[in-house]
Order: structure tokens, then C-alpha cells, then sequence
């Protein structure tokens, strides 16, 4: 799960969720959401990922956002 804060709460916007495999990128447009809020259910367990999120408005999409490192837990198996 990613999340952020939207600066300007007042403009219509939705927002492009891009992911990368290396810090700094290059990224992949993963998703979209009008929220500021998006799960990516494609990640694998034990892997870790940078996230960017871009606002897009009917004028213009704005620059990258700062970037977000995200460590995706390794699964435990459970003991029976």
C-alpha cells in the first residue's frame, strides 16, 4: 500500500502511480486512482520497489513526486 498527501485539495485531479525496480527509476505506470491512496497487488513477497506518483489535471500533469521505498515482507510459513 501507497500513500500521500495531496497538496492542492481543491483541484479536480487523479493520480498515476509508477513503479521501479532500482532507486531513481526508470518507472512503470503500474496504476491510477483519484485517491491518495493506491495497492499494488502485483508486487512479489521479499522484494523491494520505488514508487512515484504523478497528478494529472485537465491542464497538466505535474513533475514526479519524491520517491518511496517500499520493502515487501518475505511470507513466514506457518508451524503446524
Amino acid at each position: 500500500t501507497v500513500t500521500w498527501t495531496r497538496l492542492n485539495a481543491g483541484v479536480s485531479a487523479f493520480n498515476e502511480v509508477y513503479r521501479g525496480d532500482t532507486s531513481g527509476g526508470p518507472y512503470e505506470l503500474v496504476g491510477s486512482t483519484p485517491e491518495e491512496i493506491f495497492i499494488d497487488n502485483t508486487v512479489e513477497n521479499g522484494e523491494t520497489y520505488y514508487y512515484v506518483v504523478r497528478v494529472v489535471t485537465p491542464v497538466a500533469t505535474s513533475e514526479d513526486s519524491n520517491e518511496a521505498e517500499v520493502e515487501v515482507p518475505t511470507q513466514r510459513r506457518r508451524r503446524r
